[in-house]
């Protein structure tokens, strides 16, 4: 019986604190304002591009049979 009455509480406790926190519009994915009274505040979240390979890596031919099982790590 105590479990459920502090899951009750606990449940409770965590929806005021969701309830009670700041508004957020959100733009699009990368966009965000805060609804502050008064002033507002535009961020971007996204301050990386897509990733692309690594062009300086290229192993050589020699180098894929090293090893003698097909590999290197073992792991």
């Amino acid at each position: 019986m105590t479990f459920g009455v502090r899951l009750c509480l606990c449940l409770l406790l965590v929806f005021a604190v969701t309830s009670s926190a700041r508004n957020t519009i959100s733009f699009s994915d990368n966009e965000v304002a805060l609804a502050v009274k008064g002033r507002s505040l535009k961020m971007t979240l996204n301050d990386y591009g897509d990733p692309i390979a690594n062009r300086g890596h290229d192993p050589s031919q020699r180098n894929k049979n090293w090893g003698g099982n097909g590999g290197g790590r073992k792991g």
